[in-house]
């Protein structure tokens, strides 16, 4: 690959898209949404730190993807050296030399990511990106809500989201996202068409409704339901299904994930090395928000595995899968 095709890749690796919504606050200004650091109360956006994070981002992600270039490269020398048995000495020593050139990228690469993820502990970097984040949640999060409740349920356009599909709880919860994300690019409501299966009454007993207003009581018995697909995610009409088959066959869309919102792109970008990933979570985050009992149940299990001690550690929850990818 060239330099300038991976000029290309750099810059075209995270899509974006519109949300199309009206009668919502908007988060254009989300782009100039001034964040102060820890004793500077300067413009972040326009100050020294914000062209340190932005360099610090593109060098991570140079770094990784001529990495990658290379290794994939290599990798191919071993390959051709291994199916050929033409000039059997040469070759030896082609996929010699293609391993050692490999493991001094390896470890290259690795040190030069530590040098450049140290960056942020030189100045309060790490703290001003950490408080902008939590912003930008919090202005996303006030999205979804407002997209989730909207004034008139009756005329709102609606998704509807079909779990019908006997799958456990990673299936689902990735189903969700998955149309919770077209909901807000295409400014509809997302509600529970029904949650009769095992894990979705599962889902109800433990979350909050997707909806604080709107239900399948607004949708009218007769009502025309248009399936959502690649080609109509657009459509005109006020009430869509989100089916499975759109979420395990979705295709060409350019609002799906890892797109992330355009108005929230230029900022997202600087402050996160995976956007898209960062979008995610939050639709996750609005999601699963527990119940009252379910809060205190988990509430009382962090409190009694002390995971609270260190609180410099991060806790990682664990799915362990014991049916269909059990191995």
């Amino acid at each position: 690959m060239t330099f300038a095709a991976l000029t290309v890749v750099l810059l075209t690796k995270y899509l974006t898209f519109s949300v199309l919504v009206t009668g919502t606050s908007s988060l254009g200004a989300l782009t100039k949404e001034r964040w102060s650091c820890p004793n500077t109360g300067s413009d972040q956006y326009t100050s020294t730190v914000y062209y340190h994070e932005s360099l610090r981002r593109r060098s991570i992600s140079t770094v990784g993807y001529m990495s990658k270039i290379a290794l994939a490269n290599l990798s191919r020398i071993e390959e051709s050296a291994n199916s050929s048995k033409a000039v059997e000495q040469l070759l030896l020593q082609a996929k010699s030399m293609a391993r050692l050139i490999r493991n001094f990228l390896n470890h290259s690469t690795l040190y030069l990511l530590a040098n450049l993820h140290k960056m942020e502990e030189l100045d309060d970097a790490r703290i001003c990106r950490k408080e902008a984040l939590n912003r930008l949640s919090y202005l996303v999060q006030a999205r979804i809500k407002a997209i989730q409740n909207p004034p008139d349920c009756a005329h709102a356009k609606l998704l509807l989201a079909d779990v019908s599909w006997p799958c456990g709880y990673g299936c689902h919860t990735h189903y969700f996202m998955f149309c919770l994300n077209m909901a807000y690019a295409t400014g509809r409501t997302l509600i529970s068409e029904s949650l009769n299966t095992y894990c979705g009454k599962w889902w109800a007993d433990s979350y909050m409704p997707f909806s604080d207003k709107c239900s399948m009581e607004n949708v009218k018995e007769d009502e025309f339901i248009v399936g959502m697909n690649s080609a109509n995610f657009n459509s005109s009409a006020r009430v869509m299904r989100c089916t499975f088959e759109f979420f395990v066959h979705a295709q060409n869309v350019s609002v799906a994930p890892p797109a992330v919102p355009r108005e929230i792109a230029p900022l997202l970008l600087t402050l996160h090395g995976r956007p898209g990933v960062w979008f995610l979570g939050q639709l996750a985050h609005y999601l699963m928000r527990p119940l009252p009992m379910f809060k205190s149940q988990l509430d009382h299990l962090v409190l009694s595995s002390k995971l609270t001690k260190n609180h410099d550690s991060p806790v990682v929850g664990v799915h362990v899968r014991r049916t269909d990818k059990r191995k």
